[in-house]
């Protein structure tokens, strides 16, 4: 618990706010403080205080514990020799290899791992809670964590909406015919710098480009910047 939140002051201004009034909405924070104190000195007996007081410090004790910064885990981290948070959370490195299931390769395997996850876990679970196992086995809060987390993932996955096939179609259809529109253009602006001096073939390639993204925004879409630059010389172009 931090020292922040267990220091005297602290303590007592949870207490005072248990005690009462509680409702700023119409008086604001500063003058609710106010009245909680006139009320804490003139109209609470000394042993309403030590129940006060008491309840401040049980519910400060239940906060949860606080987020760590992560630019400090890190620091940390990396002091103890272990590899920091924020590289784990992008990737395991050699080690992730032997942490992902060897079938799992697109979104629709990962929908049907998850599901087959749920399903174990939900099963196990069912048989602590209908009686069949002992929940004082040591297995069971393991069961139960895991079962939770697939359970909510798996809520999760339902709720995505399914693209609309049709319209998935003709989008595609849409993207085809504005790539044949760009190589076309593509292939007359070559044909006239091959037939001409091509002072104008860097400024006519970039309006391609600028019109490709147009193009592709009008689909929902856009070109990712790394493929924008490398198609531009890195934005020299631009």
């Amino acid at each position: 618990m931090s020292e922040a939140l267990t220091d005297t002051d602290t303590v007592e201004r949870v207490a005072k706010a248990i005690n009462g009034p509680r409702d700023a909405a119409h008086i604001g924070t500063l003058r609710l403080h106010e009245l909680q104190d006139y009320k804490w000195v003139n109209q609470t007996t000394p042993q309403e205080r030590v129940e006060r007081l008491s309840a401040a410090r049980a519910a400060i004790a239940a906060l949860p514990p606080a987020v760590p910064d992560e630019a400090d885990l890190d620091e940390r981290m990396k002091a103890a020799g272990m590899i920091p948070l924020s590289e784990m959370l992008e990737s395991h490195g050699p080690m992730e290899k032997w942490m992902r299931h060897a079938d799992v390769h697109t979104f629709d395997d990962f929908c049907v791992w998850i599901k087959s996850k749920q399903k174990s876990f939900m099963t196990m679970r069912m048989q602590y809670e209908l009686g069949d196992k002992d929940k004082d086995d040591e297995m069971w809060e393991w069961v139960f964590a895991h079962a939770a987390v697939f359970d909510g993932i798996a809520a999760q996955l339902r709720a995505i909406t399914t693209p609309d096939p049709v319209a998935e179609a003709a989008k595609v259809e849409r993207l085809i015919e504005t790539t044949q529109w760009v190589r076309n253009r593509l292939e007359k602006i070559a044909d006239d710098a091959w037939h001409g001096d091509g002072r104008d073939l860097k400024r006519n390639l970039v309006g391609v480009f600028a019109d490709f993204d147009q193009a592709l925004a009008a689909l929902g879409s856009e070109v990712p910047e790394h493929m924008r630059r490398a198609l531009t010389k890195d934005g020299e172009a631009g």
